[in-house]
């Protein structure tokens, strides 16, 4: 048809758009949970708990919400068709958050083992908060050990359980979720508005003491561009942007039963493509 030149049919007229989900940044996260092991640190087996207790850590970083928004919000995303959950309901989050509970002192033990040695120093933060409420045995009226009052922003909240159990679940699934975006903020330090020095100043400086501020993230935050000429982001525009990378799903017009599909994903672009190569790089802390 090009010789005799006569116009092509344009994938317009071949395809239509029967589908259009954000998929860059449960890309990014998804690949960071296996570049730490993170469903065999769960279990070594798979389950359908498993894949549950996987999609709603991911859930946390893409989009923290109720178990009922999360099953809604799973159908927004391609995040519940990259774990095989998208018949999930809301009963199944909750039976999942109770496996994970069961679980949790073998994980635990996992991580000490991953990250820990014999004799290690570990410090950690004494920060303190509170937690009110009617229902839950945990949760009453007061204040904190340190008598300040008001509501501190805190990544677990809010908490949306009753059940005693499902609290602790609930605290718990934040912190695997943390230890996810603690690595990604790590190796996405060199495109986010943080000291890439810092790590570095912390073998160094007095824990106790406010770190100083490197040059090079002062002059990376004045430009808001990095040595390359990509844009400085913070952690959740840089993951707005690898939103922006949706997976389209195509379909023939002449067939209704929609058997027949074509999934297509753009490359990225030169930020987004940044993202992934770090991703794929890091190597995992600990053993």
């Amino acid at each position: 048809r090009l010789l005799r030149d006569e116009p092509l049919v344009g994938i317009g007229e071949l395809f239509q758009t029967r589908q259009t989900l954000p998929h860059g940044h449960v890309e990014a996260v998804l690949m960071c949970m296996r570049r730490l092991g993170l469903d065999a640190l769960l279990a070594a087996r798979r389950y359908r708990q498993r894949d549950l207790v996987l999609a709603m850590i991911a859930q946390r970083l893409v989009n923290p919400c109720s178990k009922l928004a999360t099953v809604r919000d799973w159908r927004t995303t391609t995040l519940s068709e990259e774990l095989l959950v998208e018949d999930a309901s809301e009963d199944e989050l909750y039976q999942a958050m109770d496996w994970l509970l069961e679980r949790k002192p073998r994980i635990e033990k996992k991580l000490a083992e991953r990250h820990l040695q014999e004799c290690s120093l570990v410090l950690y933060d004494v920060s303190s908060s509170y937690y009110e409420g009617h229902h839950c045995p945990l949760a009453r009226y007061g204040h904190d050990r340190d008598g300040k009052k008001g509501s501190l922003e805190l990544l677990v909240r809010p908490i949306r359980h009753r059940i005693e159990d499902r609290v602790k679940a609930h605290i718990f699934l934040c912190m695997l979720a943390y230890y996810v975006q603690w690595h990604m903020l790590r190796v996405w330090a060199p495109i986010l508005f943080a000291d890439e020095e810092l790590p570095v100043q912390r073998l160094v400086r007095d824990p106790v003491l406010q770190p100083t501020i490197s040059d090079s993230a002062k002059e990376k935050k004045a430009a808001r561009q990095t040595p390359d000429g990509l844009a400085v982001h913070s952690f959740s525009s840089l993951m707005s942007e690898l939103a922006g990378r949706a997976r389209v799903t195509l379909g023939l017009p002449n067939d209704p039963s929609g058997s027949t599909v074509v999934r297509q994903v753009p490359e990225p672009n030169p930020i987004q493509a940044k993202a992934y190569q770090l991703l794929a790089d890091f190597p995992v802390t600990g053993n």
